[in-house]
């Protein structure tokens, strides 16, 4: 058995009351990649608006202002909303820090109901896409294109991800993935709104 392993990285549910927020500019469905070249996997032709296939993308379309309704329940350090997955500068240096300059960060700043500026986030897309399943190992079904869920476990390699720190696998839904060293980092930080599920690495 490994004793080894990678994690899942999202953003957790804040829980009730839920806080209305919108993003003031921009739009999300509409975000372009700039390598559009076809790879077999999540999102193979790397159409605009799904933003998690693991390359790099245009600024443009991308929200510069959000508006965030409540001045008691600040946003947490890991926040999803609409398509994209937002980080404070906290988890943004502890990222560059591990994976310098692999990944983009675009800063999104938070206002207040009101106008009152809180503090800024950013998008950050992951821009390494990888295949990192162990084929031997992994017991769920496989399309051809992506792994099936429910169907049975993952298992993943450690020669396929060397040094990755922050990873897509082109075959999972939605497939974000972090070391164990990145996962220590966070959890040492103290980041808020944080969601891990541990997978076996070989």
């Amino acid at each position: 058995m490994s004793s080894d392993f990678v994690w899942s990285f999202n953003a957790k549910g804040m829980g009730r009351p839920f806080v209305e927020r919108r993003y003031l500019d921009g739009d999300t469905s509409m975000i372009e990649y700039l390598d559009t070249t076809l790879d077999v996997g999540l999102n193979p032709l790397f159409e605009p608006g799904r933003t998690y296939a693991g390359r790099a993308v245009k600024s443009k379309y991308v929200p510069t202002k959000m508006e965030w309704r409540s001045t008691e329940k600040l946003p947490p350090d890991i926040l999803f909303h609409r398509n994209i997955l937002l980080v404070s500068e906290k988890v943004k240096d502890i990222v560059e820090d591990i994976d310098e300059y692999v990944h983009q960060f675009f800063q999104i700043q938070i206002y207040l109901e009101g106008g009152s500026l809180a503090n800024q986030m950013f998008f950050f897309n992951v821009c390494t896409r990888i295949d990192s399943m162990d084929r031997e190992r992994t017991t769920s079904d496989f399309d051809g294109r992506v792994w099936l869920p429910g169907t049975g476990e993952f298992a993943f390699s450690k020669k396929t991800i060397g040094t990755h720190n922050v990873w897509i696998d082109k075959h999972v839904d939605p497939g974000r993935f972090i070391s164990n060293s990145l996962k220590k980092k966070l959890e040492e930080a103290d980041v808020t709104g944080l969601y891990l599920e541990k997978f076996p690495l070989y």
